[in-house]
């Protein structure tokens, strides 16, 4: 078996947003929408103990995507490799799988009425080609990983770190079984970025969102409540975790 994934060495990411360039020319992106996305967290502590990094947010190819259930076209599926994809001859552009995704990794191209996210260049990776995005990073901080190789769950060495540090996934608890890894050495980095997603991570997706000019509606359940929702979540957690 085979289930591909993004693996992010976040030790490597300097945010240069080369990978957001390349990814908008591969794939047409109109503007104003992005199919990843680089959050900046930080910086925090005190000079000259500060501490900040990049974190690359695309589609995580769930293994059990919430985009693909909420889609009543049933236009959203994972394929056999792992890779979740949209069927553009079937996508409405109802924008359910926008609200759904708990990464904010689906846009709504609202011009083509159509969903849109990464799927790791699966045309390209057909050919034994890279996804853009991983042939374009100086950092070489971007890597296509199968998830089905242990090799893959290994602790990775390099890169001025002082210790291994072995790949963690992005909000497991969202129930989705989250395919993309990240690879951060501080552990205080490491215990948030498996917590739920701050309101940092959240706010570009809803700015996208507005660029596009993407309105429901007062009826229909609107994107910017979910990010708030997620935020006070993220801070509910942070308070259990701490008083733990």
């Amino acid at each position: 078996m085979t289930r591909l994934a993004l693996l992010a060495d976040l030790d490597r990411c300097t945010g240069c947003q080369t990978c957001v360039v390349a990814c908008k020319v591969q794939k047409h992106v109109p503007a104003g929408l992005s199919l990843i996305r680089l959050v900046q967290v930080g910086p925090e502590g005190e000079f000259p103990a500060l501490a900040m990094y990049y974190l690359p947010l695309a589609c995580q190819q769930c293994g059990r995507p919430a985009c693909a259930a909420s889609c009543p076209e049933e236009a959203i599926r994972r394929a056999e490799n792992g890779l979740v994809t949209v069927d553009a001859e079937k996508c409405t552009g109802c924008g359910d799988c926008v609200e759904a995704c708990p990464y904010g990794a689906v846009v709504l191209d609202v011009a083509g009425c159509l969903a849109r996210k990464c799927d790791l260049c699966i045309d390209l990776l057909s050919e034994g080609g890279r996804p853009a995005c991983v042939s374009v990073c100086p950092g070489k901080a971007l890597q296509v990983v199968d998830l089905d190789d242990p090799a893959a769950h290994g602790p990775a060495s390099g890169a001025g770190r002082r210790r291994p540090a072995a790949p963690i996934a992005l909000r497991p608890s969202a129930g989705t079984d989250p395919g993309g890894r990240f690879i951060l050495t501080v552990q205080e980095w490491r215990d948030r970025l498996s917590a739920p997603l701050l309101q940092a991570v959240e706010q570009p997706h809803r700015e996208h969102q507005e660029r596009a000019g993407h309105d429901r509606g007062s009826s229909e359940h609107d994107a910017q409540a979910d990010g708030v929702g997620l935020a006070h979540q993220a801070q509910q957690d942070g308070e259990k975790a701490t008083s733990q």
